[in-house]
């Protein structure tokens, strides 16, 4: 199975093959690029960023927790079956394909009742947020754009409590049997399949498109009806966990698997910079070193929200993005997206989302919540003056969908007037030399995702790539 990644890094680029071994080699330290723009030689920047490393503390990706063989198989057949959703044809490979690094490489993902993949996808269910790239996501923190599945304190107060959209359908029978440290993952992986744009659909079209909207339970029971009536499903349930009873499974299990699986054959850290962490001088380029040394440089404000190994503080800001797509509801027009404040209620959160993780983001473009930047080098642009970038923007620059182009909601004043402090003021950086060094964060193993497909599903159903 051959799988290409498409990417404006002149490092993955590909023209529908694979990058080779060998071409990849060509391109690292040493390829003419080996002095800063003041005269620097290669062994004076890496030292520089070695400074910074050591003072700073940053740290390699973690190992994902190691999880049992049999867990995460079961985990893999569930991520590619298209039996979950209400009509049979969407799976969770449809929006985080395999041959596109876990994204769809679409402005905003196309749901139930369409045809093709990808970019090609066509007539399906416009969903209103961009789809999140689900690479390396075991570091336990909240999930999707708004940060709806995490730890927090419940509303009365009291210790941090693991909260979610379905509220007491999430239950102790089904959280108790999520891995530690996966919980948000787990929850995360449930909740899709509830969502009639994404998988279910529509009343009319199946048992699960019929279920009143908000009954969590009958949907994930109608959902585990479905797997348990296919004989090679129930084995793999019992293989994974041992002891189980058929009328013992339930939808906590394969929220579980699926969070194994995810964590387990979606650990893609074999980056360059992983590289250069871990000792080697030679695996980044000048040019990529000095967009390194710009990028944690406090004149960038780039780490005040992409820090950590997973270079995101799981924390929820407004960046001053254009809004575009159906929205969620919000707004007089019913088309604007208010972020973080649809899940805290509080006006001070109002177009705030949640920090991406920047591994392998030159591999996972389009960028933003809605998908509104095409290519990396434009989504970094943007922070040099939001303000200006926000009132430029230039829907057609970046969106080829024709559905999309009227779409953009004229809020510029209203997401200004709540614009994170530490982008307040035009920045100074290099976008060419930043846009090196976060392409430096792709992963060589990210490239070629084929190993994770298996060669069917229980339900027969075909796979998508």
């Amino acid at each position: 199975m051959n799988l290409s990644i498409q990417s404006e890094s002149p490092r993955y680029a590909t023209t529908g093959i694979l990058v080779l071994a060998s071409f990849l080699g060509s391109c690292s330290s040493g390829g003419g690029d080996d002095q800063g723009p003041g005269g620097e030689d290669l062994e004076q920047l890496v030292s520089q960023l070695r400074g910074v490393i050591t003072a700073q503390s940053i740290q390699p990706v973690p190992d994902a927790p190691s999880l049992s063989a049999d867990l995460v198989e079961l985990g893999r057949a569930l991520y590619f079956d298209k039996e979950i959703s209400g009509n049979r044809d969407v799976s969770c490979a449809t929006c985080h394909l395999a041959s596109r690094a876990g994204s769809d490489a679409r402005t905003l993902p196309s749901g139930v009742g369409g045809s093709g993949l990808g970019p090609d996808r066509l007539a399906g269910a416009m969903v209103p947020r961009h789809s999140p790239v689900n690479l390396n996501s075991f570091h336990g923190q909240a999930m999707f754009w708004d940060g709806r599945v995490e730890f927090r304190p419940p509303p009365g107060g009291g210790p941090p409590e693991l909260m979610t959209p379905a509220g007491v359908a999430m239950d102790a029978t089904i959280t108790g049997v999520f891995t530690p440290g996966l919980e948000t993952l787990a929850a995360q992986a449930i909740l899709p399949p509830t969502s009639r744009a994404e998988m279910r659909g529509e009343i009319g079209e199946s048992e699960l498109g019929d279920i009143v909207d908000g009954n969590f339970t009958e949907i994930w029971d109608a959902i585990v009806a479905r797997l348990v009536s296919f004989p090679a499903y129930v084995g793999m349930f019992q293989d994974a966990y041992p002891g189980l009873l058929v009328g013992d499974i339930h939808i906590g299990h394969v929220g579980n698997a699926l969070a194994a699986f995810e964590a387990s054959e979606l650990q893609c850290t074999d980056s360059p910079f992983q590289a250069f962490l871990e000792g080697d001088d030679l695996a980044l380029t000048a040019t990529e070193i000095r967009g390194a040394l710009e990028f944690f440089s406090p004149a960038s404000r780039c780490t005040v929200c992409h820090s950590g190994p997973f270079f995101s503080d799981f924390n929820f800001h407004n960046i001053g993005l254009p809004q575009l797509g159906p929205g969620k509801g919000n707004g007089l027009g019913s088309n604007d997206d208010f972020g973080r404040e649809n899940v805290t209620g509080l006006a001070q959160d109002r177009y705030k989302f949640r920090t991406p993780s920047l591994l392998n983001v030159a591999l996972t473009g389009p960028y933003g919540h809605a998908g509104q930047y095409s290519t990396l080098s434009s989504i970094v642009a943007h922070y040099r003056n939001v303000a200006t970038a926000l009132d430029d923007y230039n829907i057609m620059d970046h969106v080829t969908n024709p559905d999309l182009i009227a779409t953009q909601v004229a809020n510029q004043t209203e997401v200004l007037a709540n614009l994170a402090p530490s982008l307040a003021n035009p920045l100074q950086f290099s976008v060419t030399d930043v846009t090196a060094f976060l392409e430096s964060l792709s992963a060589t193993d990210a490239l070629d995702l084929s190993g994770i497909v298996p060669p069917s599903v229980p339900s027969g159903h075909t796979i998508d790539l």
